[in-house]
């Protein structure tokens, strides 16, 4: 394998995020990890394509970072992992983003993301299907890149209709009004994203 990672203290792939596998084919799968663009913040991802045909070793291509329409891959923008399936013939993806803008307290925007693709590495626009919110450094009263709220990987398809459930108030993570003492508890929450996928 192959990997992205420029942090300075990092002299390996750590592969330090949530990994994702998806069937493609009889033959085939992909894996979805983490990217780490900067120092810190600036997560992407990134994809290979296996072959099923050694069992138990696998042989994968290496790892190329995904493209998703009108999104920039710059700054302190983050996309923390992301959950891929493949439903009906085509890749669904959904993740924690955060578009940070230009400076450090810059406008930005923490949402759960859902895109789809044909190949698994070009993707369409993010459909925001839940608003969130940005975490911050409670030493340094900073904004950080992460989005307070995270999807739970695997949808789930009953009746017609497809959920995504999304760990809301992750343990951790906090808003600027928020510390250990003071913060929500953490719940999932139910959301109907048949529409985006019809």
């Amino acid at each position: 394998f192959s990997c992205v990672d420029v942090r300075l203290s990092v002299h390996r792939c750590e592969y330090d995020g949530k990994l994702s596998l998806t069937t493609v084919n009889a033959s085939h799968f992909r894996v979805y990890a983490r990217a780490n663009m900067q120092k810190h913040g600036g997560r992407h991802v990134v994809t290979a394509l296996c072959s099923n045909r050694g069992a138990p070793h696998h042989s994968c291509g290496p790892f190329s970072l995904i493209q998703i329409a009108g999104y920039a891959l710059r700054g302190r923008n983050n996309v923390y992992f992301m959950c891929v399936e493949f439903i009906d013939g085509r890749f669904v993806g959904y993740a924690p983003v955060v578009e940070a803008g230009e400076g450090e307290d810059g406008d930005s925007e923490a949402y759960i993301g859902l895109s789809t693709s044909r190949d698994g590495v070009s993707w369409s626009a993010w459909t925001r299907v839940l608003k969130s919110e940005r975490d911050v450094d409670l030493g340094a009263k900073k904004f950080r890149y992460r989005s307070l709220d995270q999807p739970v990987c695997g949808l789930l398809r009953r009746d017609g209709r497809t959920t995504l459930y999304v760990q809301r108030e992750v343990a951790g993570i906090y808003s600027p009004g928020q510390d250990c003492c003071n913060k929500p508890r953490t719940r999932l929450e139910a959301v109907d994203i048949t529409r985006w996928l019809a």
